[in-house]
């Protein structure tokens, strides 16, 4: 099949035609903070938030990530001892966190923030990616776009996670690596090199493109020699940059191992090469997640992805069709093996940009290309953007911001305001159990503050002594009130509002208060 787009221009026409892409970029980018940035510092922070938030605190106060509120004692736990160091995962998200938090103040916004600073290089990176890959620049800025509003990285932006972060760190060793490709300087594979080693030193998740690009820096044409070479760079950079982890291992070798092989190692199933050998039960564990991750529109946009650039109608560059079409499916297979029995979804925020950049490219030749009739050739601009739109807005969250800006005064609506007001109406004094949503506040207010959870696997409350139970949803969900024998103070918010926060107060019966309290 012929090109459709020329892969030459004049210098002035590129130059204006690259003038005008990070324009319409810089649009995309305000846009994406535009309609996530209420959401990320209104919405009532969520599951893992209260794990994830904490450490960048920590850091900035003591030098050290770890989760105060969960004195976990189990050694089958992921966070055993996690309340005098944690190492449940890799830290630099956290360090990072730290450094927002100087700017912007602790609190789990801008623990988001955090995250949504790294979805908004991605971004850019997507777009760097399509001009390395496609032949044409405006097809970059679309699956730029599809990318920027997609379910992929609408939930890592606004989650106090590191999957937003080692996503980026992922794209950014693919543009580095693919810089080297081309002009075959040295430098750019050592940069791709330190981008896979602070990908590890984000999440373990980052195996998947350090397998990815090194497979790619060992392919390239050259000599055995040359090839080694190439290999032996990419790695060596990779594992010092990683090693800056090991000042912080060599405090605690044990409890480095019991939290990280629990956390990570046992939760993916049987070993890594028997998945890569017999995938079918990560495979089945796997597609639920990511069709409910990106529901079955951006599904359906995805698979369309594939299959035109498969079939040829997205055009790649010269020399880059087969590399970047088994970079890309060979990382969802990846993915899925590497993942394994694990439930977590936010790092298809990584595996699904090229599949996104291809839907662009796809949905920019259909509107370009000259597939209308004559009398509709020239909204087909228009009927493509308006056919991204409908196949991104399902799940895109307009919902909640339109409940946000119908309720923009209501303090349920937002949870730093609310969870001030849970603080002036309970006690200081005492041990406090609070809810995973509420208890990096209580924390930060110098709260005496135990975690409300009891999964054994992270930290179970329910064998504490305490004073005052603040629950959530999460926590009522979870029994945790049942649990801790609480006795029902008063309810604040509605429990039937989706997108507003809630929280029950009880105290605790005397025969659960600390010994000190109880009488004799």
């Amino acid at each position: 099949m012929a090109a459709p787009f020329p892969i030459k221009a004049p210098p002035a026409a590129v130059s204006v035609a690259a003038g005008r892409s990070w324009l319409v970029l810089t649009l995309l980018v305000a846009t994406f903070w535009l309609l996530r940035g209420p959401i990320l510092y209104r919405q009532m922070p969520a599951q893992d938030e209260d794990y994830f938030a904490v450490p960048g605190y920590t850091i900035l106060h003591e030098g050290i990530p770890r989760i105060p509120y969960l004195p976990g004692r189990d050694r089958t736990s992921a966070f055993y001892q996690a309340d005098q160091q944690l190492f449940a995962l890799p830290p630099l998200y956290f360090y990072w966190q730290a450094v927002v938090y100087a700017v912007l103040g602790p609190s789990t916004a801008s623990a988001r923030c955090a995250s949504a600073l790294a979805g908004s290089a991605s971004i850019l990176l997507v777009y760097l990616l399509g001009r390395s890959w496609l032949q044409e620049e405006r097809a970059a800025v679309w699956g730029a776009g599809m990318y920027a509003f997609s379910r992929a990285l609408y939930f890592p932006c606004l989650s106090a996670r590191p999957d937003a972060l080692c996503g980026m760190w992922g794209l950014a060793a693919l543009w580095t690596a693919a810089h080297w490709r081309e002009t075959g300087r040295r430098s750019w594979l050592t940069a791709s090199g330190a981008c896979l080693g602070l990908g590890l030193l984000t999440h373990p998740f980052a195996v998947v493109y350090v397998l990815q690009v090194g497979v790619w820096s060992v392919s390239r044409r050259s000599s055995l020699g040359g090839r080694l070479l190439n290999g032996s760079t990419l790695a060596g950079m990779a594992l010092l940059v990683c090693s800056l982890w090991l000042p912080l291992i060599a405090m605690n070798p044990e409890q480095f191992w019991i939290q990280f092989s629990n956390n990570v190692l046992t939760k993916s199933g049987p070993g890594l090469f028997s998945r890569i050998i017999a995938p079918f039960t990560s495979f089945q564990t796997q597609a639920p997640l990511f069709l409910e991750h990106v529901g079955w529109f951006q599904a359906v946009l995805l698979l369309g992805g594939v299959v035109a650039a498969v079939s040829g109608i997205v055009s790649f560059r010269e020399s880059w069709r087969a590399p970047v079409l088994t970079l890309a499916l060979g990382g969802i297979y990846l993915h899925v093996v590497c993942q394994g029995e694990h439930p977590t979804k936010g790092y298809w925020v990584y595996t699904l940009a090229p599949l996104y950049l291809w839907s662009g490219a796809t949905l920019f030749r259909w509107g370009q290309g000259g597939c209308w009739p004559m009398s509709l050739d020239r909204w087909g601009v228009a009927v493509a953007l308006a056919a991204a739109v409908i196949a991104l807005s399902p799940g895109a969250g307009l919902r909640t911001v339109a409940a946000h800006l119908q309720h923009w005064h209501d303090m349920p609506y937002n949870a730093p305001r609310f969870t001030q007001e849970l603080l002036r109406i309970t006690p200081a004094a005492g041990r406090q159990v609070v809810d995973p949503a509420y208890v990096f506040d209580f924390y930060r207010a110098g709260r005496n503050t135990l975690l409300a959870c009891t999964l054994p696997f992270y930290f179970d409350v329910s064998g504490e002594q305490y004073d005052l139970l603040v629950a959530g949803p999460l926590s009522i969900r979870d029994g945790v009130p049942a649990a801790l024998e609480g006795v029902f103070q008063q309810a604040v918010g509605d429990p039937q509002d989706l997108f507003a926060c809630y929280a029950e107060i009880y105290t605790a019966p005397p025969q659960r208060r600390p010994a000190a309290e109880m009488p004799p």
